[in-house]
């Protein structure tokens, strides 16, 4: 039922374009932004994780609490496996008044490049 939930939530989103990013706006903005990868524990094992990311698992039952404790002058790039969980975290987080982009090819195109991940998280 969760997962239905937040599909439906997904595609309810207003304006979630102006927050997606591509891979080529990805590079000129990760060297300034957090990254956070938001997939679940056991999806990390499989693929690993984009270096320099950290980890918050959208489904942790703290994740909005989390979010309310980041700094609102740090820049953010969320992404997931292949965008749909990270366009609606990128949602709440603008919401709460936090500059944030949503890496819309996720893991899966991030893997499928080429780009490189690692295990350490």
């Amino acid at each position: 039922m969760k997962f239905f939930t937040i599909l439906k939530s997904i595609f309810a989103l207003k304006s979630k374009s102006d927050l997606r990013i591509e891979i080529d706006v990805f590079d000129k903005l990760k060297e300034n932004s957090i990254i956070i990868d938001l997939r679940t524990p056991k999806e990390l094992v499989s693929t690993g994780i984009i270096p320099g990311a950290i980890h918050k698992n959208i489904y942790d039952q703290d994740f909005n609490e989390w979010i309310q404790g980041l700094d609102h002058k740090k820049e953010y790039i969320v992404y997931c496996k292949i965008g749909g969980r990270s366009a609606l975290a990128a949602k709440q987080m603008n919401e709460q008044g936090l500059n944030v982009k949503d890496y819309s090819g996720g893991i899966t195109q991030w893997v499928q490049l080429n780009r490189g991940t690692t295990h350490e998280f």
